[in-house]
């Protein structure tokens, strides 16, 4: 077990905090949690191209990102001719230097119809190898990515400690989409 040295972490001042986006530290894994339909997808494409390229232009969120890096986004849900789409209406925002900057840093896997399993040793192979390196990971969506019972508390807790074992040997941050019910968004409820 890896132990925390404790007089040096009161005798040395840590380094400091490194963000990839106000609010998500790098390091860590995050969620993206809303109604299907809402936009998610299309959000984590501005995300991914502005965490990729540090031309003023490629952020179209409006968030302040202070280091760029590679990306790797991996659609689990969408046919690749969708996520062209959302591509070709991000880039008519760009002008050319922008779109090489980003086409240089981001990659997108569209793997609807392909089978991935986080929890299995195949499927986490192909991920620490492509996601090592990289600044950024995002998975669209967690549902498509585990065969595990989402109300199950224990195997939830297992496809975390998945998502913080990619973190830990890739370097990067983790994003995850993930739907809640509609009818649960409007009385107020999560269903994760």
């Amino acid at each position: 077990m890896s132990r925390i040295n404790i007089l040096k972490a009161f005798e040395t001042p840590p380094p400091e905090q490194d963000f990839i986006w106000p609010g998500f530290l790098s390091g860590t894994v995050g969620a993206m949690v809303a109604p299907g339909s809402t936009g998610k997808s299309m959000f984590a494409l501005q995300l991914a191209c502005a965490v990729a390229s540090c031309e003023p232009g490629a952020n179209t969120t409006g968030l302040h990102i202070e280091r760029h890096g590679e990306v790797l986004y991996i659609n689990l849900e969408d046919p690749p001719g969708e996520i062209e789409r959302r591509l070709h209406a991000l880039g008519s925002r760009f002008d050319l230097l922008t779109r090489e900057s980003i086409a240089k840093n981001l990659g997108v896997a569209a793997r609807v119809g392909i089978p991935a399993d986080l929890m299995t040793e195949k499927f986490m192979r192909m991920m620490l190898k492509a996601g090592d390196g990289k600044r950024l990971i995002i998975v669209d969506t967690l549902s498509r990515a585990h065969g595990l019972d989402e109300n199950d508390n224990g195997a939830m807790a297992q496809l975390v400690a998945r998502l913080e074992m990619i973190v830990r040997k890739t370097g990067a941050s983790l994003l995850y989409l993930h739907h809640t019910s509609k009818a649960a968004a409007l009385g107020g409820q999560g269903n994760m």
